[in-house]
């Protein structure tokens, strides 16, 4: 019997370990593996009585801090950190985002409520009105720019 026990909380302590190196979270394995060594430790408590359940106890935790901090010195985490950083860099408009002159005309493709999509000659670019609402269809006339913003307004 104390050898099935033993099993309980050994299969609990291994799940728990493969939650900490192998299943990211507090999924059903680590929980799993809590029950598990709960019911090993309560039945050793309830067959076996106080002292064989406090050692049992105090032994069970012992490992289990044992091996969290030797993994945590020995740098076993950093093989599931991510190294990789992204260096590249975007431009928004490329190129002819200079092109586009205040003063510029252009036709709203959709609506403006305030941003959407203005076409001036063979650039498409999105957009904010400076007056509000511009329906589709209207003509507009870019009147600043800040960056890469662009604001427009409507011809009358």
């Amino acid at each position: 019997m104390i050898l099935a026990l033993g099993f309980l909380i050994l299969f609990g302590f291994l799940l728990i370990m493969a939650e900490l190196f192998l299943v990211p979270g507090v999924t059903f394995v680590g929980l799993a593996g809590l029950v598990f060594m709960a019911f090993g430790l309560y039945f050793i408590y309830d067959d076996y009585g106080l002292l064989a359940g406090n050692i049992s106890l105090v032994i069970t935790l012992l490992a289990l801090v044992y091996f969290v901090v030797r993994s945590f010195k020995s740098k076993a985490w950093e093989r599931f950190q991510l190294k990789d950083a992204l260096l590249g860099k975007v431009s928004v408009h490329g190129d002819d985002q200079g092109q586009l002159e205040i003063g510029a005309h252009g036709i709203a493709i959709s609506a403006l409520r305030p941003t959407g999509t203005v076409r001036f000659g063979q650039v498409v670019r999105e957009v904010e009105s400076i007056t509000g609402f511009i329906p589709a269809g209207q003509s507009v006339e870019l009147s600043a720019k800040d960056g890469s913003k662009i604001y427009v307004k409507p011809i009358n």
